[in-house]
């Protein structure tokens, strides 16, 4: 690995870079560039350089959603850093600015910490606000899009626009924001507490939403968190489940017991393990209940594709 730094060019290259350094299931072959930009101008500067000379990237937030070819991705990964991750307040309007480099922990316990209500559905979610809102994550019901005023992206030609997010249409697991595009910023609307009844109420969701998602979902384990979404009207994990995955296992990958949509890295997982479940899985639910199982996590570097749907 080699670090390269270039003069006026508010950035940081790493060459050829372990994956598996980065993402949160410890999985990935070599990157051959892992960009690190700091502001919105040395991402254009990034994109336009890769363009001119052939280079394809990907962006990437905190790489909670992503399993990397074990044969890596031959390109560059672009982390936003620097001014990405800020965020502040405004207490005149009830709107927080948030960079799509900050993590959506970091938000939502600065939300609990001043008693702001609106984030209470993003306990545990992990990863970035920028990734959250290009998922639009959340719960079965409820997703962060409900609580976006506006969103700041970078189109495809690299220029930067300002969309109104209640003039967008948003649905489970879907985003308006197109592939090409990049969420630079968003704005957030929350609503102080006016008692300590009500900050009362907070704590205690707050500790029962914690306790439910640790007591649902593998914490601690590695993993990219729930590999499928839910089909309508129905559970993936469900689904697994009554197909004999639990615990199914392929070489280091393995289905978890503490809930079927999460495959877990026991240690020495390669994605080729993770792959080789996660199609066994669809083939089977799909042979059983004619239901075709749709992942989430995002595939990087595979040279066909992966999933059967």
């Amino acid at each position: 690995m080699e670090e390269l730094k270039i003069e006026g060019y508010n950035a940081r290259i790493k060459k050829d870079e372990p994956m598996s350094n980065h993402t949160t299931y410890h999985i990935g072959g070599i990157a051959k560039y892992f960009v690190y930009v700091n502001d919105a101008q040395a991402l254009k500067e990034t994109i336009e350089y890769g363009k001119e000379h052939g280079i394809k990237h990907t962006i990437v937030g905190d790489c909670s959603n992503f399993l990397v070819s074990d044969d890596g991705f031959d390109g560059a990964i672009i982390k936003l850093a620097g001014d990405f991750r800020k965020f502040s307040f405004d207490l005149n309007r009830n709107i927080c600015t948030v960079g799509a480099g900050v993590k959506t922990a970091k938000i939502y316990n600065e939300f609990q910490k001043n008693y702001y209500k609106g984030l209470g559905y993003c306990v545990g979610i992990p990863g970035t606000i920028g990734g959250a809102v290009k998922m639009n994550a959340g719960r079965k019901r409820q997703w962060i899009s409900s609580s976006l005023t506006s969103v700041q992206i970078m189109n495809k030609d690299a220029k930067v626009e300002n969309l109104k997010a209640t003039d967008l249409e948003w649905g489970y697991r879907f985003s308006p924001i197109k592939d090409d595009e990049i969420v630079l910023q968003v704005n957030m609307k929350f609503k102080p507490t006016k008692s300590e009844n009500e900050r009362e109420y907070m704590r205690n969701r707050a500790k029962l939403m914690t306790m439910e998602r640790r007591s649902h979902q593998p914490i601690g384990s590695l993993s990219c968190g729930s590999v499928f979404k839910n089909p309508p009207d129905n559970f993936a994990g469900k689904l697994i489940e009554e197909a004999g995955f639990k615990n199914a296992k392929v070489g280091g990958a393995q289905v978890s017991d503490v809930h079927s949509n999460f495959i877990v890295n026991t240690g020495n997982a390669k994605a080729a393990d993770v792959v080789e479940l996660i199609r066994q899985i669809q083939k089977k639910v799909y042979d059983q209940n004619k239901i075709k199982l749709i992942p989430e996590v995002q595939f990087l570097g595979f040279k066909e594709p992966v999933s059967l749907f």
